[in-house]
């Protein structure tokens, strides 16, 4: 114990498409320090792994030997308990543990020392690894690309006995779509299966809301109610705490990542009911924190939901700021170790990585100014105000957030309408808006896609036809009408200019008409006059609110 050697033996060939990797594993406590599938090996320090690590022995767990040092992958939540990691290893003393799962950690499974063999399995689809301990999803982690997977693949195992048996491997084309298409409907099936949580595991979709008896700070409704922001769920309990204590922790890390928003949701046990008020006098947790709701026996709703029988406590749901799960685990602390500043913990990477991923911080200041500023002027047809933001929407993912969805949907089709303006012409000539042409062919420019010359003279018909002189004609009329009415205000003059465009051709001219009608019949001139200032933006408008439903 305490060594950190290991052995490859990997076949050698390289993968090149989606692939599948699974063996038998046959680990006992006390015999060997970890063993697993090792995959995407590029030399004899950088590879990806699967581990299992099958727990210390009773008597080094539970205090009796001392916890001794810890391997990477070990963290103690309950004595004994195993741990499948999914890890990637970039040198000597480099590496990530993705993700970090109990197996056997049944009070049953922990009391006996009998040695159990466990399959391994590991699904390579493009980016995506799916990880498997004993025919359940144990988890799931997205890699940037398909490269960082590809390499050699076999076994590890560290010092000690370990046996392995019916290793099978399957290789697919790299061109062939079956690993993608029978993933997705691997995943359909097990989701329909389970309500929604694979093996326990709410990872890649959006988990239930806690179910609390009640709430003791910063009451929550639902996910939803708190911004594109980070949310991590922390189930724990007193008698935890005082063994793994995670509250000067969580309090550190409220404050860490105060600048991207993390909301922080911790459930009690609901055996801490009478307890919890005053035990946080003394150890205080940041953001909201409920009891666990609870109807006659049990571990409590939240707790049930969300499996912790299976997981143990502290469990740690980290959820994405679309609302789904991108990391459950614990964060890795040690038993009866207090914890110091700069500690590492399981956390760390998956938080840091969505930070990253979705350049959180410009992500949300985006979300603001869209909302202030980018989608209201859009809105009234002033492309030139919201243009940045339009284009800066296209620097996030899709299908994250409706808002930054919502806005590259609307510069695409804008650029798909300057690219086809012959055919929006002849669209906008059939409705009577012809006007509108000359806001597109200024838009086109603002897109820094300027009409030509030739298709310019293409669109001439449209561009000083009959409608559009007539509209140009309504707002010098209109500014005329203004000019005098600064020097002699005359309520009949402005019922003169309702008539004449009323008679103009095009639909513009005639919805000015409508829109001064009554304050002319009314005689309030000042409003009169605000109508015909605004008059110019109507085709902007329209484009804006009806032709593109902006």
């Amino acid at each position: 114990e305490g060594r950190y050697d290991f052995k490859l033996l990997s076949l050698d060939k390289v993968t090149s498409g989606d692939f599948s990797l699974e063996a038998e594993v046959l680990v006992e406590r006390g015999k060997v320090a970890f063993a697993g599938l090792v995959f995407g090996r590029k030399d004899a320090s950088s590879f990806h792994a699967l581990i299992l690590f099958p727990g210390k022995p009773a008597a080094v767990s539970n205090g009796e030997g001392g916890d001794g040092p810890r391997l990477p992958g070990e963290a103690p939540a309950i004595a004994g308990s195993g741990f499948v990691d999914l890890t990637s290893f970039y040198g000597a003393d480099a590496f990530k543990i993705w993700r970090h799962t109990p197996v056997d950690s049944s009070p049953a499974a922990v009391a006996t020392q009998t040695a159990k063999w466990h399959k391994l399995r590991i699904d390579i689809s493009g980016g995506i690894v799916d990880a498997w301990c004993d025919g359940e999803l144990l988890a799931t982690q997205e890699f940037a690309n398909a490269d960082v997977l590809r390499g050699t693949f076999g076994l590890i195992t560290g010092p000690g006995e370990a046996s392995f048996k019916d290793v099978r491997f399957l290789a697919r084309h790299p061109r062939d779509p079956a690993a993608r298409l029978e993933r997705e409907l691997r995943m359909e099936k097990l989701r329909a299966a389970s309500g929604g949580a694979l093996g326990g595991s709410f990872q890649g979709s959006v988990p239930p809301f806690p179910a609390v008896g009640r709430w003791i700070q910063k009451p929550r409704e639902g996910w939803d109610d708190v911004g594109a922001v980070p949310q991590l769920l922390v189930l724990w309990s007193i008698d935890q705490n005082e063994i793994i204590p995670i509250d000067a922790w969580l309090g550190a890390l409220a404050q860490d990542y105060a600048h991207v928003g993390l909301e922080i949701v911790a459930v009690c046990s609901p055996n801490d009911a009478e307890a919890i008020d005053a035990y946080l006098a003394e150890h205080p947790f940041p953001g909201s924190l409920a009891v666990d709701r609870r109807e006659g026996f049990g571990i409590g709703d939240t707790n049930k939901a969300y499996s912790t029988l299976r997981f143990n406590l502290p469990r740690l749901i980290l959820l994405d700021v679309d609302r789904k799960v991108v990391w459950e685990g614990d964060p890795g602390f040690a038993i009866g170790q207090p914890w110091e500043p700069g500690t590492p913990t399981y956390l760390d990477t998956p938080l840091d990585d969505l930070i990253a991923r979705h350049r959180l911080p410009r992500l949300q200041a985006w979300l603001q100014r869209w909302a202030e500023t980018g989608a209201p002027r859009l809105r009234e047809g002033d492309l030139a105000a919201s243009l940045a933001l339009l284009r800066e929407a296209g620097e996030f993912g899709r299908g994250l957030l409706s808002p930054v969805d919502d806005a590259r949907r609307k510069l695409e089709a804008l650029q798909a309408t300057v690219e086809s303006l012959k055919t929006t012409a002849e669209s906008l000539a059939r409705e009577g808006r012809q006007p509108a042409l000359a806001v597109l062919v200024e838009w086109a420019a603002l897109l820094e896609r300027p009409v030509s010359k030739r298709e310019l003279q293409e669109l001439k018909p449209v561009l000083e036809g009959g409608e559009s002189k007539d509209w140009s004609s309504a707002l010098k009329l209109g500014e005329a009408w203004r000019k005098a009415a600064r020097k002699e205000p005359v309520p009949e003059q402005a019922r003169e200019l309702v008539a004449k465009l009323e008679a103009m051709r095009g639909v513009f001219p005639r919805e000015l008409a409508e829109r001064l009608r009554p304050h002319a019949e009314a005689g309030d001139l000042e409003a009169f006059g605000r109508e015909l200032e605004a008059a110019a933006a109507l085709p902007r408008q329209w484009l804006a609110r009806e032709h593109f439903a902006w």
